[in-house]
């Protein structure tokens, strides 16, 4: 292989690798999508969070899912506005249950519902 040939595969591995990263980062940055951050109870370490991780890509309406094991909190990008309501259902169907405020990449700040004392 010559001197040139070298240098046009690691030029052509460095293209690949920065494609690929592009296009990694468009999913979590289309500004079609609203990014979400929230809660899910009872899920405290990285081998938890992999479930939900899981379960949530799984819905078809979920573009990017990230644990962030600093916070114990999750992101989500999707394309869909949703509620609280809505988001606890996404978590219900695979086992799981909302927890904590939700923030939302839109400004809003949904936090948890309000107990009274009938529904303790």
């Amino acid at each position: 292989m010559t001197h040139f040939s070298k240098k046009l595969l690691k030029l052509l591995f460095m293209l690949v690798i920065i494609v690929g990263i592009t296009n990694t980062m468009k999913g979590q940055d289309d500004p079609a999508e609203t990014q979400y951050r929230f809660y899910v109870q009872d899920v405290d370490t990285r081998e938890e969070a992999k479930l939900v991780h899981y379960g949530l890509i799984e819905n078809p309406s979920i573009s990017w899912v990230n644990y962030i094991h600093d916070c114990g909190c999750f992101k989500i990008n999707t394309p869909l506005t949703l509620d609280r309501e809505q988001l606890s259902n996404m978590l219900n169907e695979i086992g799981y249950e909302l927890s904590g405020i939700m923030y939302c990449g839109d400004g809003r700040v949904l936090p948890e519902p309000v107990q009274t004392t009938e529904e303790k």
